[in-house]
């Protein structure tokens, strides 16, 4: 959780750079600003280093050169959507919604084997009449799709 306050800081930051004057022209409306893309925080630490560092320090979560770019390639495009319903339109992805005791989690696929499992939330923020929507994108699991 730390690491999405971090980045929802980074977006404040941002949007506190517009100008004083900008914000006083207009002050019975709301600036609205959208987002470039979502916030991403890994729920586990080996999914952050395999997305960062491209290995993970942990010997238990090892996997092929392969399998680590894929996961970086889908974690990227996760990182550039700014809504889910953007993902739909990278076909190899294959967005869909979990069902069953994984009901409420995302999954998109690194490749026949492996899924990248997620969960995505949206935080509505107003500060200074300047509104705008996050989004944050949880990943929960490299997982192997048929264990």
């Amino acid at each position: 959780m730390r690491f999405v306050l971090l980045g929802i800081k980074k977006l404040l930051n941002q949007y506190d750079k517009i100008k004083h004057s900008q914000i006083c022209e207009q002050p019975k409306e709301t600036v609205i600003l959208q987002q470039k893309s979502m916030v991403l925080n890994f729920e586990k630490e080996y999914l952050r280093e395999l997305y960062e560092k491209g290995k993970s320090s942990d010997k238990k979560h090892r996997f092929q050169p392969e399998i680590i770019r894929a996961y970086a390639k889908c974690v990227y495009r996760l990182e550039e959507a700014t809504t889910p319903e953007e993902l739909y339109k990278y076909q190899p992805l294959r967005f869909e919604a979990l069902v069953g005791d994984k009901q409420g989690l995302y999954s998109v696929r690194v490749n026949n084997q492996y899924r990248v499992e997620f969960s995505i939330s949206k935080i509505d923020l107003d500060k200074k009449n300047i509104e705008t929507n996050v989004t944050i994108c949880n990943i929960v699991e490299l997982s192997n799709h048929y264990k």
